[in-house]
């Protein structure tokens, strides 16, 4: 949504919310309905959720590193220079 605040157009703004609301509401629809892989995917999530803590945990760990080292910076400005037509929202 941050994407379409500077554009002035309504209608990309409404196409991109839209697609944030499906984007956050499926899954839990999913899970809600009880669509059987969907249920076997969080039965999976819950039986691993410490190895997913510690994962999430290590990487919010190295992005913080990577942010107050500076890489963070460097490789944001390398991708920019990979994809020079995209403005960034923030």
């Amino acid at each position: 949504i941050a994407i379409s605040y500077g554009s002035a157009d309504p209608s990309r703004g409404a196409l991109l919310g839209l697609a944030y609301s499906l984007g956050l509401g499926i899954p839990f629809l999913l899970l809600a309905w009880g669509f059987s892989w969907a249920t076997r995917a969080s039965a999976f999530l819950r039986r691993h959720i410490r190895v997913i803590n510690l994962i999430g945990g290590g990487l919010l760990i190295l992005l913080g590193l990577l942010m107050v080292t500076g890489v963070w910076g460097m490789l944001m400005s390398a991708l920019q220079g990979v994809f020079p037509y995209v403005d960034l929202p923030l």
